[in-house]
């Protein structure tokens, strides 16, 4: 931003703009008859608009104490590697903050993205997927589903994954719906609609959990970061 919106953070009239104010090193500005060595100053905003603009923060009374409760503080970044890396909890969220995780469950036996059965064609698919999945992980998770229409369809016959080209009449259809995670808390309910555990896991993860037939029709939908 070209020049620092202090009205924005510092209600006219307050104590904080007060103190904002006293804080600043303010330019001179220009007089007649004065000389200024650097040229003639370019105020707008009590700043010089030649060169950058350097605002001072304001400490509070406890910070003046001691620099580390400083609001102007340098930025201490918090680490990368988390306690759920450190134990290899996979049911931790808080884990590999640098790659894209997926919710995968242990479903009748068998780990896989959750699945849940159509009972009825009066809702849309995607409704469909998010009250299965809040079946599964409770009603206090915030998702977002990307799309309405699927990004994946598995084809299933006897149990048995097919190839998608295959076309019998006895065909059993999976209906991949992306959902993106936004907040919340997981409460992972045990047992319900046959889920039995679930696991938070990068792609090269899935490919060592589940089965080759599984991981060759879902791996080209997974982030390699």
């Amino acid at each position: 931003m070209w020049t620092f919106p202090k009205w924005y953070y510092f209600k006219k009239g307050t104590v904080s703009e007060r103190a904002f104010a006293e804080a600043q090193n303010y330019p001179i500005p220009k007089h007649r008859g004065a000389w200024f060595p650097k040229g003639v100053p370019d105020l707008k905003h009590g700043r010089d608009r030649r060169f950058k603009e350097e605002v001072i923060v304001p400490k509070t009374e406890q910070a003046a104490e001691t620099e580390e409760d400083s609001v102007s503080r340098p930025i201490k970044f918090n680490p990368r590697i988390t306690e759920a890396d450190k134990s290899n909890d996979q049911t931790s969220i808080e884990r590999q903050l640098p790659r894209t995780l997926y919710l995968l469950v242990n479903q009748e036996n068998t780990w896989k993205f959750p699945a849940f059965n159509i009972e009825s064609d009066a809702k849309p698919l995607h409704e469909i997927a998010e009250e299965g999945l809040r079946s599964v992980v409770g009603v206090n998770v915030n998702t977002w589903t990307v799309s309405s229409t699927p990004t994946a369809v598995l084809k299933y016959n006897k149990d048995k994954l097919v190839e998608s080209t295959d076309s019998s009449s006895d065909i059993t259809r999976e209906y991949l719906i992306k959902s993106h995670i936004i907040a919340g808390k997981l409460d992972f309910q045990n047992g319900v609609n046959g889920v039995k555990e679930y696991k938070w896991l990068t792609k090269e993860e899935i490919s060592e959990l589940t089965s080759k037939d599984y991981y060759e029709q879902v791996n080209h939908l997974l982030a390699d970061i």
